[in-house]
């Protein structure tokens, strides 16, 4: 934010990038880049599997990591007494997001260089067909609940509750709905 409350462009550039390249992980395809070479009808093999899944971990921990250090450098710049907390606590959700959000993605890795083998790094459960869509939640391992579930969607929560909270989005929404003037204009 500017000393006068605007946001940049800049800012909310970086906010909207972070969120559509980390959205099929929110939607559960770690490894995007299969999933768009299935779509455009090439055929997926295990050693493009390993690639995809190190690439989408490398991406994800360079977005994440980059957008902490903006908002850490964003917040050091906030005119005002504030405190600790509110200065820096976007910042801190966002970093307690951040391992949160890549948990699952590390176990495909390790999953894929053998350090954690089959079958007690597996998502799915054997005996289950159906592992696509909502039916697929019910074939879920504990391991599969614990890092898909718990850990990506608690992840991405902090991480869109970080970034809510340093836009002041709610704030500015309820100015612009008043007609006051919300300062989004850069």
């Amino acid at each position: 934010a500017r000393v006068d409350g605007s946001v940049d462009k800049q800012s909310a550039a970086a906010s909207v990038a972070t969120l559509l390249l980390t959205l099929p992980a929110l939607l559960g395809s770690c490894c995007w880049p299969v999933l768009l070479a299935g779509i455009i009808g090439i055929s997926a093999t295990a050693a493009s599997r390993n690639i995809s899944h190190t690439f989408s971990l490398a991406l994800t921990l360079a977005i994440l990591t980059n957008l902490i250090q903006f908002m850490a450098h964003k917040a050091a710049t906030k005119p005002g007494a504030l405190t600790h907390w509110q200065r820096y606590g976007p910042v801190w959700l966002l970093a307690a997001a951040t391992p949160l959000i890549l948990a699952d993605q590390v176990r495909h890795c390790l999953q894929d260089s053998g350090i954690w083998p089959e079958p007690g790094s597996s998502m799915f459960r054997d005996d289950c067909d159906k592992t696509t869509g909502l039916s697929g939640f019910w074939c879920l391992t504990p391991v599969g609940w614990l890092f898909a579930i718990c850990f990506t969607y608690s992840g991405f929560g902090l991480m869109m509750a970080s970034v809510i909270w340093s836009t002041k989005i709610f704030t500015k929404l309820q100015r612009a709905w008043n007609g006051d003037d919300c300062g989004c204009e850069v």
